[in-house]
């Protein structure tokens, strides 16, 4: 590279720098209200819960107060990073450098595992164990979106705190850790993560996003119908392998159960994605 090259490469990354830095100072401002979530926030504004939190410096989602000035990033189609995945090259003769130089050219379909992200570059490990950094483009079809990662996340967390409750007994219309009935440990769970819902099962079904049963995913709220009346009148939270946690009058409190059980399989009407 001459210097003209060196002179031209400093005015590139020059603008790129003053761009990104716009971009940033361009963020909107969001005064929280009362009765607001990070959740709430993030889909009002079409963003994701990690990029609220790491543009505010917030470390508990749940500390937010009414009053309080929330910055809103902007929307940037990135990809994300997830470190220990394992992603694919989409490319033909792409380059894996280190320190060292050229480790290896991978071809199109190559696999291998994620490390860590600087900027627009993945640190990836590949199977024979050479280690280097190529461009995030790269694997741009494995990498999920942030938002996917959030609900990913959110679900895992969901699972926890539901399990967490696991044989506390049955009390109707209760809403703690002293009982509840299906719809309150419902909403007890994901209140706990930043999400209101409302304590009767038929009017939890409105909310949220419908889901087949064959895309069910950890976190999900399942609806059973016609169980003690007509219509829907019972729900659960479903937490993978065809199976669900829920509140149950009829066996005594907080409990484990399948889909697949014949009683629960007939009385089936459906799920939502809050």
């Amino acid at each position: 590279m001459d210097n003209s090259d060196r002179i031209l490469f400093r005015l590139a990354a020059a603008v790129v720098l003053f761009v990104v830095a716009a971009t940033a100072s361009a963020s909107q401002v969001y005064v929280v209200s009362k009765g607001d979530t990070l959740w709430q926030i993030a889909q009002r504004f079409h963003t994701s819960i990690s990029a609220i939190k790491q543009a505010n410096g917030i470390h508990n989602e749940h500390v937010i107060k009414p009053g309080q000035k929330i910055a809103i990033p902007p929307i940037v189609p990135v990809q994300k990073f997830i470190a220990g995945a394992r992603a694919k090259c989409i490319r033909d003769e792409v380059e894996v450098k280190s320190d060292a130089g050229v480790v290896a050219v991978l071809t199109k379909g190559t696999e291998f595992t994620m490390l860590a992200r600087v900027g627009d570059y993945i640190r990836i490990k590949l199977d024979d164990g050479r280690i280097g950094w190529v461009p995030i483009t790269t694997i741009c079809d494995r990498v999920p979106t942030n938002e996917a990662v959030d609900r990913s996340s959110r679900g895992r967390d969901v699972i926890r705190t539901a399990l967490a409750c696991r044989g506390i007994r049955y009390r109707r219309g209760g809403m703690s850790r002293s009982g509840f009935d299906c719809s309150g440990f419902v909403a007890y769970v994901y209140r706990a993560h930043g999400i209101k819902l409302p304590h009767s099962s038929r009017t939890m079904f409105g909310y949220g996003t419908p889901v087949v049963q064959s895309n069910l995913r950890e976190g999900d709220i399942v609806f059973f119908a016609d169980t003690y009346r007509r219509g829907i009148s019972h729900v659960g939270i479903y937490i993978g392998n065809r199976q669900f946690i829920h509140a149950s009058s009829r066996r005594g409190g907080v409990r484990i159960d399948s889909l697949d059980h014949p009683y629960y399989r007939r009385k089936y009407a459906g799920a939502r994605r809050p």
